[in-house]
């Protein structure tokens, strides 16, 4: 009898461990799958090809050959946070070209106002704490740092001097990047203009160690000169540059040299600036610079494309008509020469006398300097606030005198040229009352013919129009292309604190998200061959069936209002999905705010890859 009792015993326990053996061997395999599915989903997001993934219970085996150390660094980066390294099995190699180089110690530090990235290799771990603990100089700024050591760890660090040097460096500009490579440093970064950029270098210059290969390039913005202007004197013992202007800095360098052989009263300057009204502009200034230097003694004096050129007959009258003749055959075809035998002008002759109207120039930030003469008080007041009307978040500067004789048209006419001004970057408007110049800089390519077009349309047709802009490509440049994972997440930190909100039991996306919209589209332009869902969810009230119809007009309303901030939906999907998809507790107030929501999801194989920040629980709320 025992041994019958025994023997179910022991049956029983046997039947039991070959129930846990294989409830075990699911568990263990759905552990196996849901490893290798978080795996390969951030492997395929990323686009690593090379790698080969085997999962061997909680072991996680790789293999595979990367094209570089950098590639293999970044794709055990990538996979180190779903697994932990007690657990991963690194059997992947580098291609035999890259393993031949020398190990790849490049660092990029990059500012841009209140951020630091820095990426790269570093030599060892101790580089890596030293600039982590440089970095803490820049307490108010956010740092963002992907940085990886060397596979083959070098036996070199950079002196406390030489680091100290660099976050130096980073502390000059609100925009720079600069390059370490070994002992060599690349600075790349804008000034405010020329003479900015030149002592700058020069302080850099000085406080470099002599230990390191420093190359500097700065760059910066260039000033509208209108009108461009050149006015040189000679007189028995003196030679004066009153005022000069160039295109480039090869332009500069060849007016410069044209003058530097004479003895000048004061030091040329020539400053740099765009504006010009003719690629030949420095081949006129030498002609008429050396066809006056023949003759001995005068001036010359030009204003965009017009030349005054006096000159006095202290030689035989054959011989300086001669000179005029070559002079003219130098000259540019369309430069208009007006010559006068005496030596100094008299004041109704020049061309650089002060603009009687009005001169109104927008800056690169915004500000608006109005300069020049009105008939009246009334006048006065009537255009400042139309240009506070026109320009609403800029600062205006008035410069203005009183001068009768001049007509009231003047104030029209500069109403229409502010509105013209408005759709440039930076620029100068000229009014006076039969002709109104607008120069400038914009960032379309159709700019020109939008401002001529305009003017033409609003301006008595006597008016004489001249538009002189440039397209600067620069300031529309094509957006940064963002990775699957960046761009989800991007839209799911806007909606941290940017809600998309809607009136209730209502599609109609309420003003207040206009800020959410403006920055998802920003976004989505960066992202235009992603494949996204744009999904709709609603809370447990009201039917199943009105909810799945209001979820999906929501994520429809969406779709919509991005498209008007001209984004391209193509690959947008809208769908609603009602109730299904609850996050919080549906019996709560707070809980049916979070379920009420649109989520930004990535699609991926024809499915939806749901992420798990911690947006996905706070967005949309009615």
């Amino acid at each position: 009898m025992i041994n019958s009792v025994n023997y179910k015993h022991l049956l029983s326990f046997l039947m039991a461990t070959s129930v846990l053996f294989v409830i075990a061997l699911s568990l263990s395999s759905l552990i196996e799958q849901a490893v290798y599915k978080k795996i390969n989903t951030e492997i395929t997001l990323n686009k690593i090809k090379w790698i080969k993934l085997n999962v061997d219970g909680l072991k996680v085996s790789l293999s595979g050959e990367a094209p570089s150390r950098l590639s293999k660094l970044e794709a055990i980066k990538l996979i180190q946070p779903v697994v932990s390294p007690s657990r991963l099995i690194d059997h992947t190699t580098v291609s035999s070209s890259a393993a031949q180089e020398e190990p790849n110690f490049r660092i990029n530090l990059t500012r841009n106002n209140t951020e630091i990235s820095v990426t790269g290799i570093v030599p060892n771990k101790n580089y890596e704490e030293t600039i982590f603990k440089k970095l803490q100089k820049f307490p108010n700024v956010k740092k963002n740092i992907s940085i990886f050591e060397s596979l083959t760890p070098l036996d070199m660090d950079l002196s406390d001097k030489n680091l100290d040097f660099v976050m130096w460096s980073l502390s000059l500009f609100s925009q720079v990047s600069i390059l370490i490579k070994g002992d060599n440093i690349q600075i790349s970064a804008a000034a405010l203009n020329s003479r900015d950029a030149e002592l700058l270098t020069k302080k850099i210059r000085a406080k470099a160690p002599s230990s390191l290969s420093v190359k500097i390039s700065l760059v910066f913005p260039k000033p509208i000169i209108s009108p461009f202007t050149f006015e040189y004197i000679i007189g028995k013992n003196y030679r004066v540059l009153k005022s000069c202007s160039s295109i480039s800095l090869d332009s500069q360098n060849l007016i410069l040299t044209a003058i530097q052989s004479l003895s000048l009263k004061k030091p040329a300057l020539c400053p740099i600036g765009i504006g010009s009204p003719s690629p030949n502009w420095e081949k006129a200034i030498i002609a008429s610079v050396q066809s006056l230097h023949s003759i001995g003694q005068g001036s010359v004096q030009i204003s965009d494309l017009q030349i005054n050129f006096f000159t006095k007959i202290d030689k035989e009258k054959t011989t300086v008509k001669k000179i005029i003749e070559t002079y003219k055959k130098m000259l540019p075809k369309e430069f208009t020469l007006n010559v006068k035998l005496k030596a100094e002008p008299k004041s109704d002759d020049s061309v650089l006398m002060k603009h009687q109207g009005l001169r109104i120039e927008k800056s690169p930030l915004g500000t608006i300097v109005i300069k020049g003469q009105l008939a009246t008080k009334l006048e006065e007041q009537i255009i400042y606030k139309y240009a506070k009307a026109v320009f609403s978040n800029s600062v205006i500067n008035l410069d203005l005198t009183l001068n009768k004789e001049l007509p009231k048209i003047l104030t029209k006419n500069a109403t229409v040229g502010i509105n013209a001004l408005k759709h440039l970057h930076m620029g100068i408007l000229l009014v006076d009352a039969n002709k109104l110049k607008v120069s400038g800089v914009s960032d379309s390519i159709l700019g020109t013919e939008k401002v001529r077009n305009f003017l033409e349309n609003n301006l008595n047709k006597a008016i004489i129009i001249e538009t002189n802009i440039f397209y600067d490509k620069s300031l529309n440049p094509k957006p940064v292309k963002m990775t699957p994972k960046e761009c989800v997440n991007s839209i799911k930190d806007v909606l941290i604190s940017e809600k998309i909100i809607f009136e209730p039991a209502s599609a109609e996306i309420k003003g207040s998200s206009r800020v959410a919209i403006k920055k998802i589209a920003a976004i989505l332009k960066k992202c235009e061959n992603i494949k996204i869902e744009i999904g709709g969810h609603t809370d447990s009230q009201g039917s199943e069936e009105m909810n799945l119809e209001l979820s999906q007009l929501r994520a429809e309303s969406v779709k919509t209002a991005l498209l008007t901030r001209r984004t391209l939906v193509r690959n947008l999907t809208s769908k609603g999905y009602g109730e299904a998809h609850p996050i919080a507790d549906n019996k709560t107030e707070q809980g049916r705010e979070i379920n009420r929501r649109i989520e930004f999801n990535l699609i991926v194989n024809n499915a939806i890859s749901i992420g798990t920040k911690e947006s996905d629980t706070k967005i949309g709320q009615d």
